[in-house]
Parts: C-alpha cells; sequence; structure tokens
C-alpha cells in the first residue's frame, strides 16, 4: 500500500471516536470529532454501529501505518545540497562537478546547455521550480510545510528533476542513483492541479510538482505507465490549445499530442527518450528572431529550418505567446547530440485567447509582418524560407476539426482569420 492509497481511504473514512450515552435507561451512541476547534456530535443509529466502529478501527490502522510511512520518508536537504556541493548527474552520469555553488569540471557534451552558458548551478534549479506566483503552487508547499525562501532549495525537494529531462543534482556523500529520485508517483496533482486540501505537513516526498513552471495551474499525471501534463484554463485557452494541436497534426507539423479530458487539457511528455531543454537555456531572455535564428543556424541549417516553420505556423494561429520557455531543444540524453527544435507545445494563448473578434486584416497587423519582416532582411532565414516546402492549408482540413472538437466556437470567422492569413504568407513569400 502506497501513501496515495492510504490517504485517499483515510479522506473516506470517519474520524473521532464513538461515546455512548444512557438516557432514561437507553444506550444511545454519538460520534464525536474536533473540528474548526470545536467538538462535533453525530448520531449514530443501532443499524449503523458497527459499521462505524469497524471504520474508525480502520482509521487508526491506516493512521498508524502513514505515521510509519512519514517517519522513513520526510525529506529535508543536506548540508553539501544547501551548499550546492556535489554533482549534475545525466541520469547515473556525472555532467558536472560544483564546489560551495562554483563550477569546477564540466563535461561539455553532456552538460545542460544552461550550464554551458552561465556555469551557475544555481540560477540553472532556480529556472526549474514551479511558479510560485500560481495560488496552487503557494498551497502545496505550505501543506508540506516548505518554508524555503531560496528558489533553488525549492527546485533540490525534488533533487533539482523533471520530467522532461534527465538531468538532477546529487550531493557529495549521497549515494542515491537516478532510479531512487526519478519520479514515479503523482500523488501531489490534486494540490497543483485543484488546489485541494490534504493532511501532509512533514511529508517531503520528491514531487515533479516541484520543477513544473508555468504560470497556469497544472499538474503532472502518471496514466499507465507515462506522464501527461493537466492543465487548466477558460473555455476560449482549452479550445485554442486543443484546435492549435488538431491544425498542426493535419498539417503533419511537429507537436506533442494533446487530448481534452473533461474541464482539463491534457498533453503526453514529449520528452521521455530525450532531454528536452528550452530556448532559455541558450538565448536566457532574448527573444528576437535574428538572434534565435542565428543560434539555431550555427548549430544545423536543418534546426533553423524548424525553427521558421514554427514561427510561421504561429503566426497563422495567431500564437503572441511563444516565449523562450515553451520551446526548444531536445537532445539525445546519452550524448548529448542536438537532434532537432522541440515539437510544438503550449499554445492556450493562441488564437481565441488574445483574439477574441478576429476581425483585423493580415496586411495591417503587426505581429505577422514581423515575421515576414525578419525574413525578407535576414539574408539565411530568406534563403531558408524560399526552401522549405509548406503544407496546404484548406477550408476543409479545417471544417474536419471543427468536426472532431466537442467546444462550440464560430467556425465561419474562426475558418476565415486563419485562410486570410494563411494566404498572406503565400503571397508574400512568392514576391521574396
Amino acid at each position: 500500500m502506497d501513501i496515495k492509497s492510504i490517504i485517499e481511504q483515510l479522506n473516506l473514512l470517519p474520524k473521532g471516536y464513538i461515546s455512548k450515552k444512557v438516557i432514561k435507561g437507553k444506550e444511545y451512541y454519538y460520534l464525536q470529532y474536533l473540528e474548526g476547534g470545536k467538538i462535533v456530535s453525530e448520531y449514530i443509529r443501532r443499524t449503523d454501529l458497527s459499521r462505524i466502529k469497524e471504520q474508525i478501527e480502520k482509521r487508526k490502522e491506516l493512521e498508524r501505518v502513514l505515521k510509519k510511512f512519514k517517519n522513513n520518508h520526510v525529506f529535508s536537504l543536506s548540508g553539501n545540497s544547501k551548499s550546492l556541493t556535489g554533482y549534475l548527474m545525466n541520469e547515473d552520469n556525472i555532467c558536472a562537478k560544483f564546489k560551495n555553488g562554483s563550477l569546477v569540471y564540466i563535461d561539455e557534451n553532456t552538460a545542460p546547455l544552461y550550464i554551458k552558458r552561465t556555469r551557475d548551478i544555481a540560477s540553472y534549479l532556480s529556472s526549474r521550480i514551479l511558479d510560485l506566483s500560481r495560488p496552487n503552487a503557494r498551497i502545496l508547499l505550505k501543506q508540506l510545510g516548505i518554508d524555503e525562501k531560496k528558489e533553488e532549495y525549492i527546485a533540490l525537494y525534488a533533487h533539482g528533476a523533471t520530467i522532461q529531462d534527465h538531468y538532477w543534482f546529487k550531493a557529495l556523500g549521497s549515494s542515491k542513483k537516478y532510479n531512487d529520485i526519478r519520479f514515479d508517483s503523482d500523488f501531489f496533482a490534486d494540490i497543483a492541479l485543484k488546489g485541494k486540501i490534504m493532511q501532509l505537513k512533514g511529508l517531503g516526498s520528491p514531487s515533479p510538482e516541484f520543477t513544473n513552471i508555468g504560470s497556469f495551474e497544472k499538474c503532472w499525471r502518471k496514466i499507465d505507465g507515462e506522464w501527461w501534463l493537466y492543465k487548466a484554463g477558460k473555455e476560449d485557452e482549452i479550445f485554442s490549445e486543443y484546435f492549435v494541436y488538431k491544425l498542426a497534426k493535419s498539417l503533419n507539423l511537429p507537436v506533442a499530442e494533446y487530448e481534452l479530458d473533461g474541464e482539463y487539457i491534457r498533453s503526453l511528455n514529449f520528452a521521455d527518450k530525450y532531454n528536452f531543454e528550452p530556448m532559455f537555456a541558450l538565448a536566457a531572455d532574448n527573444e528576437n528572431y535574428d538572434f534565435i535564428f542565428q543560434l539555431l543556424f550555427e548549430i544545423d541549417k536543418e534546426i533553423a529550418k524548424q525553427y521558421i516553420l514554427l514561427l510561421w505556423f504561429d503566426t497563422i494561429v495567431y500564437n503572441l505567446d511563444r516565449h523562450n520557455q515553451n520551446y526548444g531543444i531536445m537532445r539525445d540524453r546519452r550524448s548529448g547530440k542536438i537532434i532537432s527544435l522541440s515539437p510544438n507545445f503550449d499554445n492556450n494563448l493562441a488564437l481565441l485567447a488574445y483574439n477574441k473578434t478576429l476581425n483585423q486584416l493580415p496586411e495591417k497587423e503587426q505581429f505577422i509582418n514581423s515575421f515576414i519582416k525578419f525574413v525578407e532582411r535576414n539574408f539565411e532565414a530568406k534563403k531558408l524560407y524560399i526552401e522549405i516546402e509548406f503544407p496546404l492549408l484548406t477550408k476543409e482540413i479545417i471544417e474536419v476539426i471543427f468536426g472532431e472538437i466537442p467546444i462550440k466556437k464560430d467556425k465561419e470567422k474562426i475558418t476565415s482569420f486563419i485562410i486570410n492569413r494563411f494566404k498572406y504568407l503565400s503571397k508574400r513569400r512568392v514576391n521574396l
């Protein structure tokens, strides 16, 4: 029995104790428990007495097991962890060494791109933590009794690990292996996604939620052995995310897999066999098209092409929210070789999220023309742009997609908006 099933059972069992009162020679039984600082008393019918007694005994036994579990699994940071003395690991291979936070060794082939750029382990760990502006993120830390002020320490409660790569921090003197620290439970998912209150204080079990970045309420769930990222949002945001996914897939563009699940949308972890590194690792906060293109062009011309294709598609679906944390590089997890640009993901702020009227003409819009001007002024980007065989986008493709999405939106207006943008880009490309 794991801790998740224990707490789920406890939430269903009555708490407190049974008291007996004798009134005029008759026995009456009550369930009494403390709530909000006051004793609550609930009458128990005789037909329910035996069942409730068994449930209370079951609760006591589960509480004893939970206490033992907590005593064995409380996770705290060692002195070497807090001084950032130890190793940055790629699975069970050392890719960098640090002493009191200073780099003393690096494997240039396999180390994270962020470490290669900055040599700074503290800021690397800080860049991996959950967004503390999310209310549910703060609820999670409070329920776990974690009151760390340094962001790198919060990341270390998950050993600095994330679902989307195989890097982690191993403190000097630790005997842990990657299999000891890799995530195998989604126990904290409902807190991270829904803000669910659970009795967790003192339980510091490593969780992928500690390093689940992004401003929307979200969580990782493990389903049939695979990790899915669940995200909350408004209806327009959920629709936009799912529609953009469907459109990219229909055009055979590289895209993360998405599904609707009730009121949420979920995406399958696309980095299970790779190391995903966000563009932030290479470029920090510089999102200039020319700057990013040059970085990628120097790595590989084909990856630079993939970047142009991503920007092209962003302009069609009006994704103004492309930033250096929601796309990046896929690397071979053993050799460190850069394989490709990451598949397209995180489009919930595209389309309807920023533009509910969809009434502007593409030729008068700054966003789409910024992309065109980038291609026109950048000699190498222009050559690659002309070489790319862009997919054909038709009204029929969009018609099929609308038939597959249960969320109802203005089909005619959205179709016209997207087709007009596609035609405008095609026309301007011919004139290059």
